[in-house]
């Protein structure tokens, strides 16, 4: 679709986010499909058919910004999945809660391996004694391996 007409399309449904989405892109670049009372800039529709999808779940929700710029507004963002039948989703979400359990973040501040620290820098590890423990095994097996090799 023309830039022109996506423009006048959306500023006729007063959709704001959409045309700000659309003041980066060029003729040729716009592609539009409508589902029911759905409409999407696409490259192809959310769902061939929303009849095959029996399960979902909304299941987790985090704040952003619009664009990723502090400027913008501050949205919602809510994850969601669907599935043909209940098992797979059911199966699925076990497996999330399966995963959270070995979440290395979690499991490194249960066992005493690392903290962190926003004060001191986001992201950055600080190694607590197990930490350290594990750090210098590690480097003693790196410098093993380097010297039986001939290195």
């Amino acid at each position: 679709m023309p830039k022109a007409d996506a423009i006048n399309y959306f500023t006729g449904k007063g959709d704001e986010y959409k045309l700000d989405l659309l003041t980066n892109l060029t003729d040729g670049e716009i592609t539009f499909y409508t589902q029911g009372g759905l409409y999407r800039s696409l490259s192809r529709p959310a769902y061939s058919h929303t009849g095959f999808y029996k399960s979902h779940k909304a299941y987790k929700y985090c704040r952003c910004l619009l664009e990723g710029d502090e400027k913008n507004k501050q949205l919602t963002r809510i994850y969601g999945v669907t599935f043909p039948n209940q098992k797979e989703l059911d199966e699925y979400l076990l497996m999330l809660e399966e995963a959270k359990k070995r979440d290395h973040r979690k499991l490194g501040k249960e066992l005493g391996i690392y903290t962190m620290d926003d004060n001191v820098g986001s992201g950055l590890v600080l190694w607590m004694p197990n930490g350290t423990v594990i750090i210098e095994e590690l480097e003693k097996l790196a410098k093993e391996t380097e010297k039986a090799a001939g290195l």
